[in-house]
């Protein structure tokens, strides 16, 4: 058909279509860099929105948890009737008006306390008659009511700390609330102890949330909630979410896995952005989280896309306008200068199909006419350059991606290379049977593995699973298996070895990561093993003499590189000849399968019943085998590290374990 039309529209239609193509790279260019570059923006401004807010939150009850903490240090004090009481609460009620209560509930006990039972309470009730700044007298033991089992009382009283208590429905108030309680203490005579007399109240209502974070939803299409330590709505723009229902309960309603995961991750005190399918508004939205952490609740700001991408098509419209008026000039253009320039613009078309088949290198002919002709062929010019340099630059940005990744493959034989990997390890001693295995979920990953011999009669050995993922987690488990092993060879005792591990990594772990390390020494002599646990799976031991499967009891312990000054408990077990020894991490246990179901300790024991003859190698091999046959196709998402002992001495050992 274009052979048909005559070299004037030939010229015409192939200098529209060039256009159109430039138009088209710059338009698209235009879009993606625009919407990119929004997204990023709205991400970041609400995350740092959900953070401001968390912060407000935060203060807000920071000063009313001083305000308590100062209520409890005077009735720890002062030896009078109600009426000081009274006063002192009354006080404070004027000096934080966001409180909604504040009270004092002493303990039955008639020794304590002034030798009665009270519990005088100040309310704010702005409409009361006669009510002085709209502040209310009662005493809960005057009204019967029985406080001794409500949580603001008997958690203090238990744990001995201050404590944030769940959010209730009050019905009397008709609005949900939350109580900070402080626990008082009587100082004994004669060097007795401190005895408990009651506590401090302040209870507070969660309305002015509601208004907080109604007035910070970020944009038209946004909104804000907050959930409570166990995922209850405690805020939504839905009010009938509001104590009724939970972050998982919807996440099941819907089979939303992306949700529930992000509220896993809310309650365990995360904070983040998430890609998640509105509650709301069914959009698909952004979700910033951020935790509060004097209570463990967690604020949220979702935003649709559409609402961002929304300003990106505005923007593409106007562009293809004014790009489709352009169009309709260069026609006119074309037509009319065609008449005069066919022989440049047979050049041109010629070059432009050369270019069309990826040819950039092509020489353009040099322009002759009018403006006009010039114009054109410096647009030839530009469009081929700019293809040129966009070319170079994906070249670039893949050669850089290939380097990554043999930097990756690298990395990982780096970190295998820090783990044995020889077996059997001692092939000359035959009282001992050792294996192991690690599968990264990515190509470095944060677990590993650990022994060797001590005195030729000791065996040291460890498992250890670091918090995070890749080439930071890889690090942090270098340097830990770094110094777990240099404590080992000076300290056989695991217990005071892991102290001394966790004072090493606290100190300057600005990116506040964590391990969780289960340590042990084996006596191959006796078959008595001392061991400690820092928050790590407690391994199985599967009996030889009676194929039994029974778990190492758990000795006291937290997971290494957040607290200081951490002590932890020292067990001890006896091995009998034959006997197995299975460490493991949480990749095992916690591997899931397309229905989202993990794969579970209760198999894991099943496998290690039906191994209880098998060589350590045989026993690993075949646990791996069991998840990846239940995990089928569904993609690692955790590294999955095992190590068997299996102790071959013999003895008299009768297999008992016992913490020390």
């Amino acid at each position: 058909m274009l052979a048909r039309l005559s070299i004037t529209w030939r010229l015409t239609l192939l200098v529209v279509l060039g256009a159109a193509l430039v138009m088209g790279l710059v338009v698209g260019y235009s879009y993606l860099a625009a919407r990119d570059l929004l997204q990023d923006e709205m991400v970041d401004r609400v995350h740092a929105q959900a953070s401001a807010i968390a912060g407000r939150i935060e203060a807000l009850q920071g000063s009313l948890e001083k305000a308590t903490e100062g209520v409890a240090l005077a009735a720890e004090s002062l030896d009078s009737g109600d009426e000081a009481f009274y006063r002192i609460l009354e006080k404070v009620m004027r000096q934080n008006v966001s409180a909604s209560g504040i009270g004092l509930a002493f303990a039955a006990d008639p020794s304590l306390g002034g030798g009665r039972r009270t519990a005088p309470y100040v309310y704010r009730l702005a409409e009361t008659p006669g009510a002085e700044d709209g502040l209310v007298r009662k005493n809960l033991v005057d009204e019967d009511q029985g406080y001794d089992v409500t949580d603001w009382f008997s958690l203090p009283e238990a744990l001995g700390v201050a404590v944030w208590t769940e959010p209730y429905f009050d019905e009397a108030g008709a609005a949900v609330m939350t109580t900070y309680a402080v626990p008082i203490y009587h100082s004994g005579v004669s060097g007795d102890p401190a005895a408990f007399m009651g506590v401090a109240t302040c209870e507070v209502s969660l309305e002015w949330l509601t208004e907080l974070l109604r007035s910070q939803s970020p944009g038209a299409g946004g909104y804000a909630f907050l959930i409570s330590q166990n995922g209850t709505f405690i805020s939504h723009p839905t009010p009938d979410l509001i104590m009724n229902e939970t972050i998982f309960s919807i996440a099941e309603g819907r089979d939303d896995a992306m949700l529930r995961t992000v509220g896993r991750r809310m309650v365990r005190g995360g904070s983040g952005i998430a890609d998640i399918v509105s509650v709301q508004t069914g959009q698909e939205s952004w979700m910033a989280y951020c935790p509060i952490p004097s209570t463990g609740w967690s604020v949220s700001l979702v935003l649709p896309k559409q609402e961002v991408m929304q300003k990106v098509f505005e923007l593409s419209r106007i562009q293809l306008l004014l790009g489709g008026a352009g169009m309709l000039l260069l026609v006119l253009v074309s037509v009319l200068i065609a008449r005069t320039i066919t022989h440049p613009i047979r050049e041109l078309s010629a070059v432009t199909r050369v270019l069309a088949l990826g040819d950039l290198d092509v020489a353009l002919p040099r322009p002759r006419g009018g403006a006009e002709v010039v114009n054109l062929a410096t647009s030839f010019a530009g469009m081929r350059d700019d293809l040129k340099r966009h070319i170079a630059e994906l070249q670039a940005a893949t050669a850089a991606r290939a380097r990554i990744e043999g930097e990756l493959k690298v990395a990982a034989g780096i970190q295998l290379s820090l783990v044995p990997k020889t077996f059997p390890p001692f092939p000359e001693r035959s009282d001992i049977d050792i294996f192991a295995l690690l599968e990264p979920a990515r190509e470095v990953g944060g677990d590993f593995y650990d022994f060797f011999l001590l005195e030729d009669r000791y065996l040291c050995f460890a498992v250890a699973d670091v918090s995070d993922k890749g080439v930071p987690a890889a690090l942090f488990m270098a340097s830990t298996r770094s110094f777990l092993r240099a404590f080992l060879r000076d300290d056989r005792h695991p217990a005071r070895v892991l102290a001394k591990l966790n004072a090493e990594l606290e100190t300057d772990n600005d990116a506040c990561m964590f391990v969780t390390v289960f340590c042990g020494v084996l006596d191959l002599q006796t078959g008595e093993c001392s061991y400690a646990n820092g928050g790590h799976n407690s391994p199985y031991i599967a009996r030889a003499a009676t194929g039994a499967v029974e778990a190492v009891p758990r000795t006291a312990g937290v997971v290494l590189g957040i607290q200081t000054g951490v002590e932890f408990e020292e067990g001890v077990l006896t091995l009998r000849a034959g006997d197995r020894l299975f460490l493991y991490t949480d990749g095992v246990t916690e591997a899931v399968d397309r229905q989202e179901q993990q794969f579970g300790e209760e198999r894991l024991i099943a496998v290690l019943a039906r191994t209880t003859d098998e060589s350590a190698q045989r026993v690993a091999e075949e646990a791996r085998e069991a998840v990846r046959e239940f995990a089928g196709d569904v993609d690692q998402f955790d590294d999955i590290t095992v190590l068997v002992v299996r102790f071959l001495g013999g003895g008299s050992a009768l297999g008992r374990v016992e913490p020390r």
